[in-house]
């Protein structure tokens, strides 16, 4: 069996097998949901950054390229991908007739090695890519070129773009359908949203939104597709069926209420970031209203995240330099951790890496992971020695079976058993400096 649970020190989980084993320790084991990391694009600082919001810290900070700014993980969580440009940095109080002109060898789609914490190669993207979306298949990533007023599909497998469409003025939010047929992408200066079929690249629609649309959420659930409006203060609410707009939500002042980022667990609820009016608003799409405001998120939050479960949304704050972690059963903000730079997008996944096959597992909702066979032998850290056994001075031999990866290094720990692994996650980082002198006062080299 094979079990690699998530890097978090507070987590516990275990094949259903070797329950019996858990009932030695003391106390009552309760599974816990496999811990967050964030990924977060820093336009200033031209890096992707790793936190871990849970002990509240930067795990690693990877230089980029110029200005990154939209971020996706790969299905596999394996990658990200970071949209570059090589435009110069505008925004609010800028005269953007004195700055100098865009340098289009630093455009193009980063890919960021998550083992290795390292770029190791950087896509074609047409010109100014700002945000994009990934097919659901993995195989293909549509970019909106600000720009070009195009919007370009990028072939993952050769890293080439594979065709460009004309949409309006300035595109910026994007999404793909569940069955990777149409593309959705927001034009903000020319206030509509281009409906595109995903094969033939060519516009299918074009609906009228609120001013400056943009980012897209999409609930297949309910047929419904959502764009934020940032200078009206609401949703356009558009059907996926019939490429029509079926109606508006308000959401303030448009004077204040800023529109920006957008995302959602499971569609009933929508969670919005406005910007400079620096509020997390929930908004319910059945009843057409807002229905929860965390106020204070931060400076000017943008980029939007939830966790796994849904109970935590995480925010991208430029100004200010950090990133806000905010408990939504209690509209409380936890904390907010400081990065550096500019924040610009955020993602969120499980900090479990993948099986050692290259397949990657998601947690089932019980928190209880399944076992799966190894299709050939794994090598670990230590020869394979069980890291617990070695912290109290004694070498044990594991097949790998039952192991861990970190999270922060791509390393592959064995364990003997799954008592072992438990006992190992109450404090991953101590057992292993214990475990690391042992070895070398073993002998061991490997």
């Amino acid at each position: 069996m094979s079990i690699t649970p998530a890097g978090s020190a507070r987590c516990a989980l275990a094949p259903l097998g070797v329950l019996a084993a858990m009932s030695l320790l003391p106390g009552s084991l309760v599974p816990a949901a496999a811990a967050d990391r964030l990924y977060v694009s820093d336009e200033t600082g031209g890096n992707v950054v790793i936190v871990d919001p849970e002990q509240q810290r930067v795990v690693a900070r990877i230089p980029v390229g110029k200005r990154p700014r939209g971020i996706q993980l790969s299905p596999d969580h394996r990658k990200v991908y970071v949209a570059l440009s090589g435009n110069p940095i505008g925004g609010p109080n800028v005269d953007e007739s004195k700055l100098p002109p865009p340098d289009r060898r630093y455009d193009g789609i980063g890919v960021v090695d998550l083992a290795s914490q390292k770029l190791t190669e950087t896509y074609q993207s047409g010109a100014d890519p700002e945000t994009f979306a990934l097919s659901h298949d993995g195989k293909t990533l549509y970019v909106s070129n600000e720009d070009s007023g195009q919007m370009s599909a990028v072939d993952l497998t050769t890293g080439k773009v594979r065709a460009t469409v004309a949409v309006g003025a300035e595109p910026e939010g994007v999404a793909v359908s569940a069955d990777d047929r149409i593309v959705y992408v927001t034009c903000e200066t020319s206030n509509n949203i281009y409906v595109v079929d995903a094969h033939g690249m060519k516009v299918l629609a074009q609906m009228p939104s609120g001013k400056r649309p943009r980012a897209i959420y999409l609930a297949s659930q309910t047929r419904r597709g959502y764009a934020t409006d940032e200078f009206a203060g609401a949703l356009t609410v558009f059907d996926t069926q019939d490429f029509k707009v079926v109606g508006t939500i308000n959401l303030g002042d448009p004077g204040l209420v800023r529109p920006m980022g957008i995302a959602s667990a499971d569609g009933r609820t929508l969670y919005v970031t406005t910007g400079r009016f620096g509020a997390l608003l929930g908004v319910d799409p059945q009843a057409e209203k807002v229905v929860q405001t965390v106020e204070k998120v931060g400076q000017r939050p943008w980029g939007l995240a939830l966790s796994g479960d849904g109970s935590k949304a995480y925010t991208a704050n430029g100004p200010s330099g950090d990133v806000s972690v905010i408990d939504l059963r209690s509209g409380r903000v936890e904390s907010r951790i400081q990065v550096g730079g500019s924040p610009w997008g955020i993602v969120a996944a499980p900090s479990t890496a993948a099986v050692a096959d290259g397949r990657h597992q998601a947690a089932p909702e019980e928190g209880i992971w399944k076992a799966v066979v190894p299709p050939s032998a794994m090598h670990g850290a230590f020869d394979g020695d069980d890291p617990i056994g070695l912290a109290a001075g004694v070498r044990i031999k594991a097949d790998c079976s039952i192991n861990w990866v970190d999270p922060d290094t791509g390393q592959l720990y064995c364990f003997s058993s799954a008592t072992s692994l438990v006992v190992f996650l109450d404090a991953p980082h101590a057992y292993l400096e214990s475990a690391r002198a042992q070895w070398q006062r073993l002998g061991g080299s490997g």
